[in-house]
């Protein structure tokens, strides 16, 4: 277990509009009382409030936002600006929102402008979210689709689940019993949410590290040329350069396929902390990651190679040969600021490659044959206590 694993925290986003029911959801999802217990702040002034807490060993931050009313839209948008600039692909994944819900109240009847300005926030930040239909219980079966209808012409049908929930259990003064219910839909719905937060935000992710990492290189390349660089060396000095492009390549290919593997430890690793991937899920999440980060005994190719052997392929013509010989030191920094700029550009293509190869990934997980998953398994159990 690496340390990034060790140290991710599962962060969860409760949103939606004042009275929707999101301190129900959150009690409903993680335990009783967990709002009205202390754990965080009351939500009563502006900003997305942490409640901080611990579930199976898991570190959780619960992220419940201050109530959107009329009068306080464009302050509430302000506010998930914010929350969203701190979270793009870039930056690290454990600072990233794991598990989206917006709430509608079903009571409500209705989907206004500011939901779906809200939920399409969260969609163009590279963010799969769960649309929850909270007090579903007062809803019947047409008024709940006439819900879904508005939802799905405003994105599409499968731009994200739509989950009917009740989350509080009553028994009525005439004895009838309203029962909760939605919560195994919302788990099977966090799985799905988890792959298609690897495939829509990777990508970036892997393109913005990669600009970082070649900064840092470039500042190494340019420190050597103003410091090596003599009247008579220069030949030496571009054919050094040449040879460290070319093992930087090499590196860098490592250090994406290792970043790419970093990202899906940490899911996994919140999946099965979580309990997110419960034996009825056939092919589940949790389940085939653990299979991606074990040595198959039989020699077989990795499951993770499926995803990270080739997703980043820097032609090598990038890097051969770029620095010519006649040149002195202020032409080879020009022509590394030059590189630069190349390298960005063919950086820019990879990204589709990446994210192809993160639907084959996918579809790979949640098709392969019972018969090869229970020969897989039974492997690696065996590799695991021969």
């Amino acid at each position: 277990m690496n340390s990034m694993e060790c140290n991710a925290r599962y962060n969860t986003v409760i949103a939606g509009k004042t009275g929707v029911g999101k301190s129900a959801l959150i009690n409903y999802l993680y335990g009783n009382n967990i709002v009205d217990s202390g754990a965080g702040k009351p939500v009563t002034v502006k900003g997305f409030h942490p409640i901080d807490l611990e579930i199976n060993e898991m570190s959780v931050t619960i992220f419940d936002s201050w109530g959107l009313e009329a009068d306080k839209y464009q302050d509430w948008i302000n506010s998930l600006d914010e929350e969203l600039e701190k979270r793009k692909p870039g930056s690290d994944v454990t600072n990233w929102f794991h598990s989206i819900f917006y709430c509608i109240q079903g009571g409500g009847h209705r989907v206004e402008n500011c939901d779906i300005d809200i939920i399409r926030k969260f969609i163009e930040s590279n963010y799969k979210l769960t649309v929850i239909i909270t007090k579903a219980e007062m809803l019947t079966k047409d008024k709940f689709n006439e819900i879904k209808e508005v939802l799905i012409k405003e994105f599409s049908h499968d731009a994200f689940e739509i989950i009917p929930v009740n989350s509080i259990y009553e028994k009525k003064i005439n004895g009838t019993v309203t029962e909760q219910f939605g919560k195994d839909e919302i788990q099977k719905a966090i799985i799905s949410q988890f792959y298609d937060s690897i495939i829509d935000r990777v990508p970036e992710h892997c393109f913005e590290f990669a600009k970082n990492d070649m900064k840092i290189w470039k500042k190494g390349i340019k420190d050597y040329i103003l410091r090596e660089t003599g009247w008579f060396n220069e030949n030496k000095v571009t054919e050094t350069i040449n040879i460290k492009a070319k093992e930087y390549q090499e590196s860098l290919q490592e250090k994406i396929n290792s970043e790419i593997l970093n990202v899906i430890n940490v899911y996994r690793n919140i999946s099965r902390k979580m309990n997110y991937s419960p034996d009825k899920y056939k092919n589940n999440f949790n389940d085939y990651l653990n299979l991606a980060i074990l040595p198959d005994p039989a020699g077989e190719e990795k499951w993770w190679e499926v995803t990270c052997g080739f997703v980043l392929i820097i032609p090598v013509a990038v890097f051969g040969a770029i620095w010519g010989r006649e040149m002195n030191r202020n032409g080879i920094i020009k022509k590394l600021d030059k590189f630069e700029e190349g390298f960005i550009v063919q950086l820019e293509k990879i990204k589709p490659k990446i994210k192809e190869n993160l639907l084959l990934f996918k579809k790979q997980q949640l098709t392969v044959p019972r018969a090869k998953w229970l020969s897989i398994v039974n492997k690696i159990i065996k590799f695991i206590n021969p």
